[in-house]
């Protein structure tokens, strides 16, 4: 397989996402392992229990992106239609998985739960989609191709995604991504002393001298912390870059810039006390 470096972008499905009453942690779960596995995430996207909305979103996504991954939408109540809305956007049928539904029947064998007949919602995935056990819950995931784009659905339940993901799913990206890793590096410098608008204004310059690399500021009163990232293939120039980076970081901030590892200020302090045996 040709190694190519993957575009991503995460769906969550789900009106108690989209209106905040659940926060998506899922996302950003996902996200952070993308990242680690070396697949950037461009983007991440919400959508309610709305089929056209979620097929809609589908469509899009796998035209700009080589990899969409979906939580939510696969159990058995009538909210539930993140398959139908997938087989829609791929063009397809849903059909009964008898995969799906060995998947199911295991899960209750196991826990020594009544099969209901609502539950057989959770076998019909989208034609031609690749079953994905879930030996954690009762909903299966599935994997399809729509165009050159490779989507992985998987169920909304953090418990349950988290395990396909990580036992099921990244296996197979990782195989899909090839040699074709970027690697991320990241660096934070801490600073005490100065308003967040003059650490800004000290950064000017920073895209000139690094433009490849990105910086964030947070704020964390009475600390502030400017953290430096980038992409690339090869991790000791990745490395490289974001120490440079931090250095000339550290050089315009001056004595107020007491961290190039992030520390706060109470560990940094807490680290010099120990050190002159002052504690």
């Amino acid at each position: 397989m040709k190694a190519k470096l993957l575009k991503a972008e995460i769906l969550a499905t789900g009106n108690e996402v989209l209106t905040g009453v659940v926060a998506d942690t899922n996302s950003a779960y996902i996200a952070s392992r993308l990242e680690e596995t070396g697949i950037e995430v461009r983007r991440h996207v919400c959508v309610g229990d709305d089929p056209e909305l979620i097929a809609d979103a589908v469509t899009e996504m796998c035209k700009r992106s080589d990899l969409v991954i979906v939580t939510g939408g696969l159990g058995p109540t009538g909210d539930d239609i993140t398959a139908g809305a997938v087989a829609k956007a791929a063009g397809k049928p849903l059909v009964f998985s008898k995969e799906a539904h060995r998947s199911m029947s295991a899960y209750f064998e196991r826990r020594k739960k009544q099969f209901q007949r609502s539950d057989t919602k959770q076998a019909m995935l989208p034609e031609g989609a690749e079953c994905i056990a879930n030996e954690v819950g009762t909903a299966a995931g599935f994997s399809i191709k729509i165009g050159k784009c490779h989507l992985f659905a998987m169920p909304g339940v953090p418990r349950e995604m988290k395990w396909m993901l990580d036992a099921k799913v990244l296996p197979r990206t990782e195989a899909l991504a090839g040699s074709a890793r970027m690697y991320t590096a990241k660096k934070t410098v801490s600073v005490f002393g100065l308003p967040e608008a003059v650490v800004g204004e000290r950064m000017a310059g920073f895209d000139e001298a690094f433009p490849d690399a990105a910086y964030g500021i947070r704020v964390s009163f009475p600390e502030i912390f400017v953290t430096v990232s980038t992409r690339k293939q090869d991790p000791a120039e990745a490395d490289s870059t974001v120490n440079s980076a931090c250095s000339w970081i550290v050089a315009r901030i001056g004595d107020c810039a007491f961290s190039d590892n992030g520390a706060s200020l109470p560990e940094v302090v807490g680290r010099l006390l120990l050190s002159q045996k002052e504690t």
